[in-house]
């Protein structure tokens, strides 16, 4: 017959495997956690973002139709768009390549025939990125692939 001290040596060595197995289970709850904070993160940063922007071009638009139409502010510049690549979260979230030029009327998209890009149709069932131009078709792909779809 097995001793108890024998016994209670083979409980005590299952519990640590045991243990050991949801440690091991608790460290890799902490790093599916930690990635998703970091999408969250980014998500939250391309949204402030997209958010500033927009209200940058509302506040763009704004100042254009209070000079009038045909006006040296009114007019599309260089200066309208940023020259480079999107420095920041954004274009580092996922390695997008985001230049920020306008793509020009009539190369895809929705609408044109304006110097900026057009605003993009109302969300419906069935829309993809094809309708999208310019900045908003970058901002898609970068959100796209930061949400690794």
């Amino acid at each position: 017959m097995p001793s108890v001290i024998a016994l209670l040596e083979c409980r005590e060595a299952r519990a640590r495997e045991e243990l050991e197995s949801w440690l091991e289970a608790v460290r890799e709850a902490e790093a599916h956690a930690v990635a998703a904070r970091q999408r969250v993160d980014h998500a939250c940063i391309a949204r402030e973002e997209v958010l500033r922007a927009l209200a940058e071009e509302g506040e763009g638009a704004t100042g254009r139709a209070e000079n009038g139409p045909g006006t040296a502010s009114g007019q599309s510049t260089e200066d309208d768009a940023p020259s480079g690549p999107l420095a920041g979260p954004i274009g580092a979230v996922a390695g997008v390549p985001v230049t920020g030029q306008a793509v020009p009327a009539g190369a895809g998209g929705a609408g044109g025939g304006a110097d900026r890009d057009p605003r993009p149709p109302a969300w419906r069932a069935g829309l993809g990125q094809e309708v999208l131009s310019g900045v908003y078709r970058q901002v898609f792909a970068v959100v796209a692939a930061a949400s690794g779809r």
